[in-house]
């Protein structure tokens, strides 16, 4: 989730009993676009030049977490439900999106370029959520724990 819409979450939790745990704190929001995308040789992206493109998000995460909460409502968004359709999109279609890091190697994997997403205010925050009223196991707080440690080190 995005700094932004940490309330919203926040709430959510707390109306469904719900803990939620951070996992890592301001995040930077990176551009993906794909290797041979028009933006790919740039060293950044402004903020202002994401609604010239079609962005392409998952199902299931809200426009206005991503684009809305910084002002953008006017972007041609293609909604997919897997990541092979989400990277089949970038590389071959022209979209871009928004991201984390990736991790070493994982541009050249995938076919695509991560970038800087200059004049936007916001970050990403990793959250977990587990019921409030179950008891979370070793392997589950291992899983967190791991979890936290990859986040650290983008």
């Amino acid at each position: 989730i995005t700094r932004v819409q940490m309330q919203k979450y926040e709430n959510y939790a707390q109306k469904h009993d719900l803990n939620m745990y951070i996992l890592r704190e301001h995040l930077p929001i990176r551009v993906v676009v794909g290797t041979d995308h028009p933006l790919a040789k740039r060293d950044f992206v402004d903020v202002s030049e994401i609604p010239h493109y079609p962005f392409v998000t998952f199902q299931g995460i809200d426009h206005e977490d991503i684009l809305g909460a910084i002002g953008i409502n006017e972007v041609e968004i293609q909604y997919v439900s897997s990541r092979a359709t989400f990277y089949d999109a970038v590389r071959y279609g022209g979209y871009i999106s928004t991201s984390i890091d990736f991790a070493e190697g994982e541009e050249e994997r995938s076919g695509c370029v991560v970038l800087p997403c200059k004049n936007y205010q916001d970050s990403y925050v990793p959250v977990a959520f587990s019921i409030s009223r179950s008891t979370m196991s070793n392997r589950e707080k291992e899983f967190l724990k791991y979890l936290k440690q990859r986040l650290a080190e983008v």
